[in-house]
């Protein structure tokens, strides 16, 4: 009976071990992109920026959807904002917008998705952006500065 004391003690002293005693809470700060493929804006397109330092706590994913233009004001976990430091960039398609004349919030008002898309401007989106590891597109958020541009090519 001592013996699996003695292991309970240690093995709750070693969850607080390891680098997420030194892996703090990402600093986050206000952040508005703009998405362009080609020089143009890229509507209903969902853009996420992942924090690639290893030095935060925290799920470090920003995520918005961009208007007719081609803007997206980003969230993380309910807050306005995206991680300070280097992020990585995925760009795909977002929600589609809804079938004309539908009423909002009806669950049939989306219908099929992958045709209300190829109706929107600059399509497709090339695939090689859906991943933000293997797109290439990098950020670096910093403090004080709020407007990004993000330009994709074909």
């Amino acid at each position: 009976m001592r013996r699996i004391a003695i292991v309970s003690v240690v093995w709750l002293a070693c969850l607080g071990c390891g680098d997420s005693q030194s892996a703090k809470a990402p600093k986050i700060t206000p952040v508005k992109v703009t998405v362009k493929i080609n020089g143009q804006p890229l509507p209903q397109a969902k853009v996420t920026f992942v924090l690639t330092s290893d030095k935060v706590s925290g799920s470090g994913t920003a995520s918005g959807v961009t208007d007719d233009s081609g803007q997206a004001t980003l969230t993380i976990d309910g807050k306005s904002g995206a991680c300070v430091g280097g992020n990585a960039v995925s760009v795909m398609e977002g929600e589609a917008p809804p079938a004309p004349g539908a009423e909002k919030g009806d669950r049939h008002s989306r219908g099929d998705s992958s045709k209300k898309t190829d109706n929107l401007k600059n399509r497709p989106i090339p695939v090689q952006y859906a991943n933000a590891i293997q797109s290439g597109v990098k950020v670096d958020v910093t403090e004080g500065k709020s407007e990004y541009t993000i330009e994709l090519k074909r």
